[in-house]
């Protein structure tokens, strides 16, 4: 009797451990599925990349050449560098989008020996920060940065005195530069359009060369003395109004536009010099054509009518208010650097 329970004992415990053995197998195994799949998940969310960014290069080069041109004409060569880069972040409700544009080009002519004139220069920076209102919504909070201004000085004309070319300075490097801090909403009903309404905004004009503050609307030291120079920074409230239009056909065309309409709180249309459009405008136009892998042509137009600059006829002392029109056509060879989610 004591043989056959000391055999049901040994068959019990045998039995217990098995099954405790098979319970570790078994739990092991779920433990390492589940530090598998929590590893795997880590890799995943470290591969998105809510970042994406891109880097243009441009050089163009245009030469024209003339001998025993019956219709006449100048030897000329232009080059021109520019640099499009953009950085945008995109994460659940935010939005985080920057852009620089840099450009600056010159031009040699034989009428002209010795002399090399610029014929493209800007600096324009953008940021912009938005928080949609909801997931499904086209409204967002924004808040944006915006600067724009210029590497060198800008000449009107040349007169040549003494064999050296003079020219008639009418901008320098930061003379001037317009600095934009926006608050409010952007409406966006798609990737290709986008309108901001700013009711807050705080615009500062910058002109660190004091030859052509007045010119570009900086108020006086003393404005009961108009020899008492002017100051160097002009700050203005007021609203904002931007639009962005980009259009991809096929990767090969590309058309851009934004135009901005500021309106100036405190712009007094009964001052001397004023202008009966108290709205400053900016309006930026781009196509391009991918003509090859490196090569693209380029029509830029920019428009800009601004209340506070004056320009001066040669002698005079009154201003007037004009609108500002310029156009660059370009080939050029370029070379994009960008990365993808």
């Amino acid at each position: 009797m004591k043989r056959v329970l000391v055999a049901l004992g040994l068959t019990l415990l045998y039995s217990t451990v098995v099954l405790a053995q098979d319970d570790a197998r078994k739990a092991a195994a779920e433990a390492a599925a589940a530090m598998y799949s929590e590893s795997e998940t880590g890799k995943q969310e470290q591969k998105t990349n809510y970042w994406k960014r891109s880097v243009e290069f441009s050089l163009g080069l245009n030469q024209t050449s003339f001998t025993n041109w019956a219709a006449g004409g100048n030897n000329t060569v232009t080059l021109g560098a520019g640099v499009d880069a953009s950085a945008k972040y995109a994460k659940g409700l935010s939005s985080w989008n920057n852009r620089a544009q840099l450009n600056y080009g010159f031009l040699w002519s034989s009428d002209k020996k010795g002399l090399i004139q610029k014929n493209n220069d800007r600096i324009k920076l953008e940021s912009n920060f938005a928080y949609k209102t909801s997931k499904t919504s086209k409204w967002n909070y924004s808040a944006s940065f915006d600067f724009l201004s210029q590497f060198a000085p800008g000449y009107k004309s040349y007169t040549e005195v003494d064999g050296k070319w003079v020219g008639n300075q009418v901008s320098a490097g930061l003379s001037p530069a317009n600095i934009n801090l926006a608050a409010g909403m952007e409406w966006v009903p798609n990737e290709w359009f986008k309108m901001e309404f700013s009711p807050i905004t705080a615009s500062l004009v910058l002109c660190l060369d004091s030859r052509f503050r007045k010119s570009y609307g900086m108020k006086p030291l003393d404005p009961s003395n108009p020899d008492s120079g002017y100051h160097n920074a002009l700050f203005q409230p007021g609203a904002r109004v931007k639009t962005d239009v980009a259009v991809s056909v096929n990767d090969v065309f590309k058309f851009e536009t934004q135009l901005t309409l500021f309106y100036d709180y405190t712009y007094d249309s009964k001052a001397e010099n004023a202008s009966k459009f108290p709205f400053k405008v900016n309006w930026d136009n781009k196509i391009s054509w991918q003509l090859a892998k490196y090569l693209k042509a380029s029509l830029n137009t920019w428009f800009i009518y601004d209340p506070i600059v004056l320009f001066h006829t040669d002698g005079s002392t009154v201003g007037e208010h004009k609108a500002q029109f310029k156009e660059f056509l370009s080939i050029s060879f370029t070379y994009t650097i960008s990365n993808s989610k």
